[in-house]
Parts: structure tokens; C-alpha cells; sequence
């Protein structure tokens, strides 16, 4: 569905904006969360889908395979 993934500067956005989205929160760690809450505005527009991808949801398909991170 995806021709071409987003850059090295998508993962550096999705980084920064969760950061933002943490600090604005009051905290100074990242949590999944803030990670699923911009993933979509921050990657959607970077990626070039293929027809199928058009008619899909290639960036909720990535934020469902993709586990979060458990401590322990």
C-alpha cells in the first residue's frame, strides 16, 4: 500500500511532536500515547501510496502491527 515510507526527518518530526506533546502534558518522558496521538498528522502527508494504499489506511495499519514498548 506504501511506495515510498517517510524520511529520516518524519521519524525526527514524530519525535519532536511527541517531545511537545509530553512537555505540554508536564512531563518530561514519552509515552506511547503521545506517539499514536500525532503519528498520522505528522507521517500521512510524507508517504506516496500506491493505488490500493489510496483506498486504505496504510498509516493505521502501521500503528496497529507496531507494539508499544512494555517495562520489565
Amino acid at each position: 500500500a506504501v511506495a515510498q515510507g517517510g524520511s529520516p526527518r518524519a521519524t525526527l518530526a514524530v519525535a519532536a511532536v511527541s517531545r511537545a506533546a509530553a512537555f505540554l502534558q508536564g512531563r518530561d518522558y514519552v509515552l506511547p500515547e503521545d506517539v499514536y496521538q500525532f503519528f498520522r498528522d505528522t507521517v500521512a502527508h510524507r508517504l506516496i501510496l500506491t493505488d490500493a494504499g489510496e483506498t486504505g489506511d496504510p498509516v493505521g495499519d502501521v500503528l496497529k502491527s507496531v507494539r508499544p514498548p512494555r517495562l520489565g
